[in-house]
């Protein structure tokens, strides 16, 4: 998604930029009521899906369904800071954030917050920084 990012600057029209947008605040409103965790989890996969598409390339959009199903399969045990509530103002903060380097296409502001969002995301708890 990092690489993925620059094409998603690149392409992206002002409606897909507007649907990211929409997709952060769905993210934020699910994330703060602290209720509905698959409901948060799949509002995360379609921002990013969303990223994935607004590249211009449908390979690199279906690669992503193809990753998310190996994850869910593969460590389906793994602790990730997805299934934290505690943790979802620093992902919401971190949405936005790539949503604004987005509108103003700005590559290496976009790659820096993609990539600190997923490390985030991915890395266990306790390496986390």
């Amino acid at each position: 998604e990092v690489g993925a990012v620059e094409l998603a600057i690149k392409n992206a029209s002002d409606a897909q930029i507007e649907a990211l947008t929409e997709l952060a605040e769905q993210f934020k409103q699910i994330a703060r009521q602290k209720k509905d965790r698959p409901r948060r989890i799949e509002t995360e996969r379609q921002f990013h899906g969303l990223i994935l598409e607004m590249s211009g390339v449908p390979l690199i959009a279906d690669m992503q369904k193809l990753l998310a199903a190996l994850f869910e399969t593969s460590y389906p045990t793994r602790k990730s800071p997805m299934l934290d509530d505690d943790v979802n103002e620093r992902i919401i903060w971190q949405h936005f954030e790539l949503v604004s380097a987005i509108q103003d296409r700005d590559v290496e502001r976009a790659r820096s917050v993609m990539r600190a969002h997923l490390k985030y995301l991915l890395m266990p708890e306790r390496e986390i920084d």
